[in-house]
């Protein structure tokens, strides 16, 4: 597995981290609250990154638990 650094994240295989998570309104919210930022000194970057990332794992379909 590689990881790489993007605009302050860091990625694993260009996946976010959370990725296999099960729990991902909790990365939903996380992601949310973000985007909200506004005093990130890349922030134009870091919210076209952190949308991307959002939508992605809103799009997926959501896991069923046992």
């Amino acid at each position: 597995m590689v990881s790489i650094k993007k605009n302050g994240v860091v990625e694993n295989n260009d996946q976010f981290p959370y990725f296999n998570s099960s729990n991902k309104v909790r990365i939903i919210k996380v992601l949310s609250h973000y985007l909200n930022m506004k005093n990130h000194e890349d922030k134009d970057q870091f919210h076209t990154f952190v949308k991307d990332k959002l939508e992605r794992i809103q799009n997926e379909p959501r896991e069923q638990t046992p």
